[in-house]
Parts: C-alpha cells; structure tokens; sequence
C-alpha cells in the first residue's frame, strides 16, 4: 500500500522535478518566491519550506545530511512510490474596512492565530541566541567572529517580543470587548 503524505503544490512542484536530486531550503525558498506571490517575506517562506521538508523527512520520502543551514535533502526509494496529496498555501484575505461592525470572534481568532506564528518565530530566535552563546564561549576568537550575529539575533528576538506584547495587548482587548458586549 502507497503512502499519503500531504505536502504544498509549490514546494512538490519543485522537488519532483528530475533535476532537484539534492537541495538545500533556501534554494527551494528562492524558486517558489519567484513562482509564487503567496510568499511576500523571505523568512517566512524559508520557515514554511523548512517546516515542510522536515515533515516530508519525517515520513520517510527525504533524507537529510549536515545541520542547520547546511542541510541538504535529498529523495528516498519512498518518494517515487508515496501518493502525494498536494495541498495550496493558504492565503490570508484582507478584511474590508467598510466601518461596520467586526465580528470580534474571527479578530480573535485570527490575532490568536498570528500570536502562535510570533511565538514560534520568538523560540527560534531564543534558540538561534543560545547556539550562538555557545559557540562564543568556545574561544575569543569565535566569539569575536560571531558577536555581530549573536547582536542581529538579540535585535531580533527583542522585537518578536515587543511584536508578541502588542498582539497579547490585542487579544485582551478584544476579549473585554467580546464581555462588554454580552
């Protein structure tokens, strides 16, 4: 019996073809950026991709050598007998500002939605901040080599915090809202 496995059309598009024998994410990232709009931001498109390679090694129809950003993939025997079930990136929809009333639930949920993704981006920040004081403590030298890194990495995680106080300040908000309106 073939295997299902559920990945996105553009990522499956990419590395069926012949020619993907070997890849790295942000080669992937780079060729579904220029064939699709879906994907505005860099870093979130190298996020997804890897979230999505990871899953397709999980089950079993890629394998993967090296760490971190030297990661190459490659396709297993697996990956010609699974039955792709292919799947399109949502898209958020902008919401009219007509000045009607919001319907305060789908604000929730959708600000609910956005603070898990500033979560997860926050924990790979903290965790990009704690490999980078690792490898610093090893020598001075490496630790002069990677200090401005570890200091882009700070910045970064500082203003995922600041980004995730703000939607943590909303939801609040819109929860009084919801109790005012009962």
């Amino acid at each position: 019996m073939t295997k299902k496995v559920r990945v996105n059309r553009d990522i499956y598009e990419i590395i069926s073809l012949p020619s993907m024998s070997e890849f790295r994410v942000t080669q992937i990232r780079n060729l579904i950026t220029e064939k699709s709009g879906h994907y505005s931001n860099k870093d979130t498109a190298r996020l997804y991709v890897a979230r999505q390679l990871e899953n397709l090694e999980k089950q079993g129809v890629l394998k993967s050598q090296g760490l971190r950003h030297n990661k190459t993939y490659k396709k297993t025997c697996m990956f010609a007998e699974a039955n792709f079930i292919l799947r399109d990136k949502r898209v958020s929809t902008k919401r009219s500002t007509n000045g009607g009333p919001i319907d305060s639930a789908s604000v929730k949920s959708m600000l609910i939605d956005e603070k898990k993704d500033i979560e997860s981006n926050l924990t790979i920040a903290l965790a990009e901040i704690d490999e980078y004081k690792l490898l610093m403590s090893r020598s001075k030298s490496l630790h002069n080599l990677l200090l401005p890194s570890h200091v882009d990495a700070v910045n970064k995680a500082a203003a995922l915090v600041a980004k995730l106080n703000v939607w943590t300040d909303a939801i609040k908000l819109v929860t009084k809202q919801e109790a005012k309106s009962c």
